[in-house]
């Protein structure tokens, strides 16, 4: 038993090197893992982000990452989890579900500035 939980820990260890090297570096792709793809630098947080100087990692890089990640997800599949909205008035409420409305904004910038169609909240 202490084998296999050293073996499973050991694989985990290699899966987040893998990881780490994609974020840090080229990441290795293709059907053979041979290809090397760069992190567009749009999906890149500047290492002084927040700051005046590179200061390591802090609060405001992870949620600027996080955010990257979210809109960058709703460009590829769209938006998967429903956002509940209710009209009190002549005002519109967003009960569920604010953060992705947030990143579908951001997405449909993205895509109007390259002239493709944007996504549409369904009413």
């Amino acid at each position: 038993m202490v084998g296999r939980k050293f073996s499973v820990s050991k694989a985990n260890a290699q899966i987040d090197q893998v990881i780490i090297d994609a974020a840090t570096g080229n990441a290795l792709t293709g059907h053979t893992g041979a290809t090397s793809t760069a992190l567009p630098a749009a999906q890149q947080v500047a290492v002084d982000f927040g700051a005046t100087a590179s200061i390591g990692l802090t609060v405001e890089k992870l949620i600027e990452m996080k955010r990257l990640f979210q809109v960058n997800n709703v460009m590829r599949l769209g938006i998967l989890e429903n956002i509940v909205v209710r009209r009190n008035g002549e005002l519109i409420e967003v009960v569920a579900g604010r953060q992705r409305v947030k990143w579908a904004r951001v997405a449909n910038m993205r895509l109007a500035k390259k002239g493709e169609p944007r996504f549409e909240f369904p009413a």
